[in-house]
């Protein structure tokens, strides 16, 4: 089991399967609504994951058997990459 999901995480870190959980407890609205439609195999029969670690990212949305990431936030991942720069600017 564990190396099914190694194979599935890429590596991931316990800080990033960390995240990964308080990222599932505050889903943006768009993120629910996508949920509940790819949530139970859904969509043709494929399993999604939610706020699934891939290395040291995120993907909001993650199916397996089709290597498959969708990321349906850009304004909230713009924003954070900005505020990361200011960070290393100023360190």
């Amino acid at each position: 089991m564990d190396d099914h999901k190694e194979n599935l995480t890429y590596g991931a870190s316990a800080l990033i399967f960390a995240r990964a959980n308080e990222l599932k407890r505050s889903m943006t609205e768009v993120e629910k609504i996508l949920w509940k439609e790819l949530r139970n195999r859904k969509l043709n029969g494929h399993k999604f994951r939610r706020q699934h670690p891939i290395g040291q990212f995120i993907a909001d949305f993650y199916c397996h058997e089709a290597k498959l990431v969708v990321e349906v936030d850009g304004e909230v991942h713009d924003a954070i990459e900005a505020q990361e720069e200011m960070k290393a600017e100023y360190t």
